[in-house]
Parts: structure tokens; C-alpha cells; sequence
């Protein structure tokens, strides 16, 4: 849940946004015109993994994406809101939980990690930083469509763990490879 609290925050107020967490990873994650369709295209991300994931929205659960979320199995569904009768769709699944989070809210400064004889203490990694802050090395000007996959991918590899790789195409994350010793390999993957 805290590795799908901070992916969605980082799409708080924006373009429909739907996410499936598995292993702390991002293994869907998609843009929509509404939250409906990001949602379908996240699960096609990985349709064989989505399965007993974390679902995670940056906008309400309306009725229908309630019904898109019952297709499948879930484990728990984080988002902002539920509305009345997307919560009584969901109640007929068993052992889902439902977790509203305030996307506003003030986060910790500080993270703890427990260790083997002790806590590590450090500052969140509170910023990601932006494309257009990059340098572009190619001498290729990229289209604006490009520069938002791009941008969608450059905050989504955030979230991947250890010599992460993210490929998005039109909103969609078509490739993610986490926690490969190589980042060759995680391309590869």
C-alpha cells in the first residue's frame, strides 16, 4: 500500500490515472480519458500479473470502474473516493479492501527503514524531477506526444526498484523492467 500511496501521488489532480501494483512495483499503469479506460489499458499492460494486485486510482470510483475492478480479482483498491454505489459493487467481492487516501495531505518528511540492529533515517525523496529540466542529446526533436509518454515514463521508473527501466507508448506502460542487477537486462526483459 505505501509503494501505491506514493504512485499515486504522483499523479494527484491530474489526467485519469489508474495503476496495479504487484511485488512494490508498478505493473500497470495507464492515462485516460476517463478513469475507466485507464484502468482497462492498465491492466493490459501485464494481463497475465494484474491478478490479486493493488488497484490504485487518482480520481473517485464511480460504478462502473467499480465493475471493471470485479472482472478480476483484486487485493485492495486505494483511491481518493468511492462513491455510494461503486462501494456497494465492491462490498460483494470477498476479503477486498477498500483504502481512501487524501492526496493532499502533508506527507512525512522522513522515511525509516528498519535494518538488522537498527533504523535508517532519511530525508524523502520528495521531487521527480521533469523532461523538460533533461537535455535532449539527440538531434531528433521529439513530438509533444512523445515528450508526455516520456514524461509519464520518467515518473512511473521512479517507482520501479533497483536499474529500472519504463517504456510507454500513447499513456500506456508497455515495459518494466525492476530490480535487474543490469539495466541492460531490465530493457531486455
Amino acid at each position: 500500500c505505501d509503494a501505491a500511496c506514493k504512485l499515486v501521488r504522483s499523479f494527484a489532480g491530474g489526467v485519469p490515472f489508474a495503476g496495479i501494483i504487484k511485488h512494490l512495483n508498478p505493473g500497470g499503469a495507464a492515462l485516460g480519458a476517463s478513469l475507466e479506460e485507464a484502468l482497462h489499458k492498465a491492466k493490459r499492460c501485464d494481463p497475465r500479473s494484474h491478478f490479486g494486485g493493488i488497484i490504485v486510482c487518482n480520481q473517485s470510483i464511480n460504478r462502473q470502474v467499480a465493475e471493471a475492478i470485479r472482472e478480476d480479482f483484486a487485493e485492495i483498491i486505494l483511491a481518493p473516493d468511492f462513491e455510494e454505489d461503486a462501494f456497494s459493487v465492491l462490498s460483494r467481492s470477498k476479503n477486498l479492501r477498500l483504502m481512501q487516501i487524501d492526496l493532499d495531505a502533508a506527507v512525512n518528511p522522513l522515511v525509516l527503514r528498519s535494518i538488522e540492529g537498527g533504523i535508517l533515517i532519511q530525508d524523502r525523496d520528495r521531487r521527480i524531477s521533469t523532461v523538460a529540466e533533461a537535455e535532449l542529446v539527440t538531434g531528433r526533436k521529439i513530438s509533444a506526444a512523445e515528450q508526455n509518454d516520456l514524461q509519464f515514463a520518467w515518473v512511473l521508473v521512479s517507482h520501479l526498484k533497483s536499474n529500472a527501466v519504463a517504456i510507454v507508448r500513447e499513456g500506456l506502460l508497455i515495459g518494466a523492467g525492476a530490480g535487474q542487477m543490469s539495466r541492460i537486462d531490465a530493457v531486455e526483459l
